[in-house]
């Protein structure tokens, strides 16, 4: 066991845990350890696959850690309910076991603002909000949620939950509607297409940066007595699809046709509106969001442009 404390980042190869990273190094004086299923080539990360590993041998990977925090960004957006269960529920189940026998190191839950469900027009969901989620991924995210939170207040951890709204930023994955949308402006641009394919355009969603949600993270980390507590993350204002849609293309120089076919992402289905109120968060930490949404589309299409350049030169 390290004397050193770390912050221990479970699923540090995904969307959210590789925008997180960086800003958790800066903040951190000690070491930050990241764990993921990949071998990430970086120093102190640990292999591990939360399901295959039982709760003895995760704690034991916590004692060698030493963390005064842990932050868990895995799971799953996408897949059969099976896959969903497994991600974003058992997983999360074999933390909490693991971590109960930690005398003192906090414990950060990423979760999802669709684990309330449908918003109403206009009005700003809060934290005390009825929850009704209306996919499996919603519903597995809140019993996650529901386990932590009941874990905290029983005394058996030290837990805060974030529910994420919509985050953009380099690498979103391309089952979310901005993660396709750029990957195809890409394409279309690289091939000559006239055209792209997104299922509906008519809902509204709260979209933040990756970079303060970043921020986020940091700002409840330095908050004492945040125990049990759930808090909004988003820039507490409701955009159209078709907005976003339109400055993407702005920015990305893509100025072809907008095929509207079927739903949009299986993680929202059937929510129309949706906004996050972010009062209790600022006034429990100061955090406010400081990126602008074109600062969040512009990194989202330079990641693109990234990749598009990267596979390029490993083309012989």
């Amino acid at each position: 066991m390290t004397n050193q404390r770390s912050i221990v980042l479970l699923g540090s190869s995904g969307f959210i845990g590789k925008s997180l990273c960086p800003a958790l190094e800066r903040a951190w004086a000690g070491p930050v350890v990241t764990v993921s299923l990949d071998d990430e080539p970086r120093p102190g990360h640990v292999q591990l696959d939360l399901l295959a590993v039982d709760t003895a041998e995760l704690r034991a990977m916590f004692e060698r850690t030493n963390p005064a925090a842990v932050v868990n960004c895995t799971g799953a957006l996408a897949g059969s309910h099976t896959h969903l269960v497994n991600l974003n529920m058992l997983a999360v189940a074999n933390v909490v076991d693991a971590l109960s026998t930690l005398d003192d190191a906090r414990y950060l839950h990423i979760g999802s603002a669709a684990e309330y469900g449908p918003g109403l027009e206009g009005v700003l969901t809060s934290e005390d909000a009825p929850v009704a989620p209306t996919t499996p991924y919603g519903v597995t995210k809140l019993a996650a949620t529901m386990l932590v939170r009941a874990a905290s207040q029983a005394g058996e951890i030290d837990a805060t939950v974030l529910r994420l709204f919509n985050p953009v930023g380099p690498g979103l994955p391309a089952s979310s509607f901005l993660g396709s949308a750029s990957e195809q402006m890409r394409r279309a641009k690289e091939t000559g297409e006239e055209s792209i394919a997104l299922g509906s355009l008519d809902a509204y969603r709260d979209f933040i940066d990756c970079r303060d949600f970043a921020g986020a993270v940091v700002a409840v980390l330095r908050t004492p007595g945040a125990s049990g507590e759930v808090f909004n993350v988003g820039r507490g204002k409701g955009v159209g699809l078709l907005a976003m849609l339109e400055r993407l293309m702005a920015i990305s120089g893509f100025d072809g046709r907008i095929e509207t076919i079927g739903a949009g992402s299986s993680a929202s289905t059937g929510v129309s509106w949706q906004a996050a109120d972010i009062t209790k968060l600022t006034t429990a930490t100061g955090w406010i969001p400081r990126y602008s949404l074109d600062d969040a589309l512009q990194s989202l299409w330079d990641g693109v442009s990234r990749r598009s350049v990267e596979s390029e030169r490993i083309i012989p």
